[in-house]
């Protein structure tokens, strides 16, 4: 298996990985970290933008991005080295993003006392830590358009649970290393559940269905029950009340 790093100054050299029989995985690091992700944003934008003929998908993980394409168009032999000189090309750079979130939630899930001893901090706090921080869409996955948000503050890294929780409603917020995510759909999880929101990252009722993008910034909101109760009365886009900007 061929592992190429290309050249580049002031940044981590990412290896490039044949994966599968249509894919070379850019990976960045084993550890998640805000450099690393703007580094996998930057670099997503960047092949983007270049336009290789035969790239059919990019898509970003909280480490890592998946360069797809298709075979019949391009060897992977000349796409890692069409990655290779695109990123050797690239300048440090500072990751922008045009669109920031405000999603109203209400705190008052099943772990949030759990949570509360996990980072030695009061309830109020622990909401405090939330609705002040911006939060940046780290990756999307593991449910359709499910976005992953971080990063909170250092004493928010604690571990998973080390059992799952079953049929966890959509629009539950879970964390667990430093990160938050609003639930699209329901399922199951091994993270915990601290709030709720009316926010549907995936509707197929929408002409987007995926909400959502990688690099997006997100903030959250607090509101009442009663406020909450409102919003999913008037609730038939599955926007929840989010509101987005454009950056000035």
């Amino acid at each position: 298996m061929t592992v190429l790093k290309p050249h580049r100054q002031n940044a981590t050299e990412p290896d490039l990985i044949p994966l599968g029989q249509d894919g070379v995985l850019i990976r960045f690091s084993l550890i998640n970290d805000p450099q690393v992700s703007d580094q996998v944003i930057a670099t997503r934008h960047e092949i983007e933008a270049a336009g290789i003929d035969g790239v059919e998908e990019i898509a970003g993980s909280l480490t890592s991005a998946l360069v797809r394409y298709d075979p019949v168009r391009i060897s992977r032999t000349d796409l890692i080295h069409r990655l290779a000189k695109t990123m050797a090309q690239m300048t440090p750079q500072q990751v922008q993003t045009g669109r920031h979130w405000t999603i109203p939630a209400t705190f008052d899930g099943i772990h949030m006392q759990e949570v509360c001893e996990l980072t030695n901090q009061n309830r109020d706090r622990v909401i405090t830590d939330i609705v002040k921080t911006a939060l940046r869409v780290l990756a999307i996955g593991f449910a359709p358009g499910q976005p992953y948000l971080g990063l909170l503050p250092d004493h928010w890294n604690f571990p998973r649970q080390d059992h799952l929780t079953q049929n966890v409603p959509a629009g539950t917020i879970i964390t667990a290393v430093q990160q938050l995510i609003p639930f699209a759909t329901t399922g199951v999880t091994g993270w915990r559940q601290i709030g709720y929101c009316a926010f549907r990252a995936f509707s197929t009722n929408r002409n987007e269905p995926f909400v959502l993008q990688q690099g997006d910034m997100v903030r959250f909101e607090q509101v009442s029950e009663s406020e909450m109760a409102d919003i999913e009365k008037s609730n038939t886009d599955g926007m929840g009340g989010a509101r987005c900007r454009a950056q000035l």
